[in-house]
């Protein structure tokens, strides 16, 4: 577990003590995990060293880096928190479970808190706690798929469905199986094995595929808009030229896959997309065709670290606390992203556009092509970045 950490950026004013609340939290969801008899928590000592091998010469902020010190420490699971002012009375406290061996996130949670400082310190801490035991029992009791289905089945499934009534396929084993092109809106896959499956311009409009199981699917040109993919693995798996229009993708593994050209406006919060294409992907807001507001991509707290966004269209995205450590933005379009707090170590951002972000507090440290970046005049707290000394 690490210190839950303090944020006081956007708060309307800021007292002494205030640190000293987010350190009551630490204390109170320390003790509760420790009470609850499910954890045995790193020593802090321990932990300290792992944190100072891993870190080298960076401060490790993101998740991906402190998934190296939990992994150094011999931790099964990480949990990280902070706790965000905004007023005397409002307060957010956020918290992150991540299963280390697998690099899966479990729960990635925000509640509002409101009253005495001390005392919401005491029961955000307390409900936090809850919720990550409970999300450790859950990871426990998921089970294996239950059948193997073959093509014929799924078919004579899909048909059999009421009318109006989306067919069920929760944990049914569809691996490897030639669903190219097959009509599956709204269908039921929550924890359903596709590996390798073949669903190349598949209808996949409002399924559900919670905790899902993808990698290495061809999902290659497929309708995927209002699609839930919330902790899904998508591992290695190929979307090029998809469509993922209001997509919920939180959490989900997207470590080296292919988003080649895909549209992208979706909520990618705490996502993993290490090492993935996203090549001319568009992702960028689209606000002349959108009646109820902005909708834009939302990769909050990501890792896309070594991720390949070259030529992207990422217009008004948020980036925010995200790790872009190692990534290609070259001729990224990133006019009016938020990069706040955003990773950006060692990033190749050659004629990359950044006319109107926000880059408070981005690290550019050993980033390459800093001098080729436009609207460098118009880049809102361009100043308050980190840069090489």
């Amino acid at each position: 577990m690490f210190p839950v950490a303090f944020y006081g950026r956007g708060a309307n004013v800021l007292e002494p003590g205030d640190t000293l609340v987010a350190s009551l939290a630490d204390s109170v969801l320390r003790a509760h995990l420790e009470h609850s008899g499910r954890f045995d928590l790193v020593d802090r000592t321990r932990l300290a060293q792992a944190l100072e091998q891993a870190r080298g010469s960076i401060d490790c902020i993101s998740l991906a880096c402190r998934a190296v010190v939990s992994r150094t420490a011999g931790a099964d699971w990480m949990v990280t928190a902070k706790l965000s002012k905004t007023s005397n009375l409002i307060w957010y406290l956020s918290g992150q479970l991540t299963h280390v061996p697998s690099g899966r996130r479990l729960l990635d949670d925000e509640f509002e808190l409101k009253g005495i400082p001390e005392d919401m310190a005491r029961g955000g801490a307390r409900s936090l706690a809850r919720r990550i035991a409970d999300a450790v029992e859950s990871s426990r009791k998921v089970d294996s798929p239950t059948q193997r289905l073959s093509v014929q089945q799924v078919k004579s499934r899909l048909g059999a469905a009421a009318a109006g009534e989306p067919a069920d396929l929760s944990k049914m084993d569809l691996s490897g199986l030639d669903l190219a092109g097959v009509d599956l809106r709204r269908v039921k896959l929550t924890g359903a094995r596709l590996i390798g499956t073949r669903l190349m311009r598949a209808n996949l409009f409002s399924a559900d595929l919670t905790d899902a199981v993808l990698t290495e699917a061809d999902l290659s040109g497929a309708n995927l808009d209002g699609t839930v993919l919330r902790r899904a693995r998508l591992d290695r798996a190929n979307l090029e030229g998809a469509s993922l229009f209001a997509t919920i993708i939180e959490a989900a593994d997207l470590s080296n896959a292919n988003l080649t050209g895909t549209r992208i406006i979706g909520y990618l919060r705490s996502a993993n997309l290490r090492g993935a294409s996203l090549r001319r992907a568009n992702a960028g807001a689209d606000p002349g065709n959108q009646s109820m507001g902005v909708m834009r991509a939302t990769f909050v707290g990501a890792d896309l670290s070594c991720a390949d966004l070259t030529d992207a269209n990422l217009y008004k995205a948020d980036f925010s606390h995200a790790d872009l450590s190692n990534a290609k933005l070259i001729r990224t379009n990133l006019i009016n992203a938020d990069l706040v707090q955003t990773n950006c170590t060692r990033a190749d951002l050659t004629g990359a556009k950044l006319a109107h972000a926000n880059v408070d507090e981005a690290i550019f440290t050993q980033a390459v092509g800093i001098a080729t970046i436009e609207g460098v005049d118009r880049a809102r707290n361009w100043k308050r970045a980190k840069f090489d000394d």
